[in-house]
């Protein structure tokens, strides 16, 4: 039961995440410029995920390098929600839990607080990026 819940979840994020791509793509295609980042709107600085969905409509057109230049979490976000795509299949088909046991596998990692820390500078690098870059 609990690991149907687990799949049940990630499958739930697999899902929402195209429905996002999808209406992001397709809405992108008939207003150019819209700037919907709530602190962006109220203190003029990005947070550091702006440039993400221009990022990802980006990818989706084949325009790596300006995918890049808008936030590289987009592409990472694309390549991460095909990944856990294919891995979710494969478990589903194969009647495997293989990502679960990764998952518990790895979970000792997010709890090292070196591995911690520099993920929150690479972030932070990104943000300050942006910043610099007025995205």
């Amino acid at each position: 039961m609990f690991l149907r819940k687990i799949y049940l979840t990630l499958w739930s994020f697999v899902i929402l995440s195209y429905c996002y791509i999808f209406i992001a793509y397709k809405y992108s295609l008939s207003i150019k410029s819209i700037n919907s980042c709530f602190l962006k709107n109220s203190t003029n600085y990005p947070c550091p995920l702006c440039g993400s969905t221009r990022s990802i409509i980006h990818t989706l057109n084949g325009d790596i390098i300006q995918a890049f230049s808008f936030n590289i979490l987009g592409i990472m976000f694309i390549i991460f929600i095909l990944l856990l795509t294919v891995w979710l299949i494969y478990d589903m088909c194969f009647n495997k839990i293989s990502f679960y046991l990764f998952l518990k596998r790895n979970v000792k990692i997010f709890k090292n607080k070196k591995i911690v820390i520099i993920f929150f500078i690479l972030i932070f690098v990104n943000w300050i990026s942006l910043i610099i870059r007025n995205i």
